[in-house]
């Protein structure tokens, strides 16, 4: 389905919710925010003129994928990225806020794009899961924020892409 929001914040803060692919479109000075778990799985596209905040925990059991285009990026706010699985990111993605972000549960995070870290905060991989900075990928820290790992097993960041530390 599609999921249009072209004046006003739609907010998601109650039940569970999954997106199974989809296109979800964002106009300039409307928003999107995700303040409850929801699931993912298949491809999310749509352009992001306005502003979408992920807000709480986003599981992909399986493999997903955020290929968005348009001015804005996906605000990562604090919260997890968790279920076991694979999210692709072909969108720009931004650690929005000076808190900590959470890629955990044997998942994995694919960056094909730009993930940007402009405030404070910490992104930490715990356990098994894995964080992929692929060759076409840019993670760009862009203040004193912390990559941090915990817990036991195999937890990494590959770096095959551009990996840099920039001022805003």
């Amino acid at each position: 389905g599609t999921i249009n929001v072209e004046s006003g914040t739609l907010s998601m803060n109650s039940l569970t919710k999954t997106f199974d692919g989809g296109i979800y479109n964002i106009s300039n000075g409307s928003g999107l925010s995700l303040n409850i778990l929801t699931h993912i799985n298949g491809t999310l596209t749509g352009v992001l003129n306005g502003v979408f905040n992920w807000n709480s925990n986003i599981s992909v059991s399986g493999a997903a994928t955020l290929n968005f285009t348009g001015t804005n990026a996906v605000n990562w706010n604090n919260s997890s990225l968790l279920g076991g699985g694979n999210l692709t990111n072909e969108s720009p993605i931004i650690l929005a806020t000076a808190g900590s972000r959470y890629i955990s549960g044997n998942t994995t995070l694919t960056n094909k794009s730009l993930v940007t870290m402009p405030a404070n905060g910490y992104l930490y991989i715990i356990d098994t899961s894995v964080f992929n900075n692929t060759s076409s990928g840019t993670f760009d820290i862009q203040s004193d924020a912390i990559l941090s790992y915990s817990g036991g097993g195999a937890h990494q960041f590959n770096n095959a892409g551009l990996l840099k530390r920039t001022t805003t």
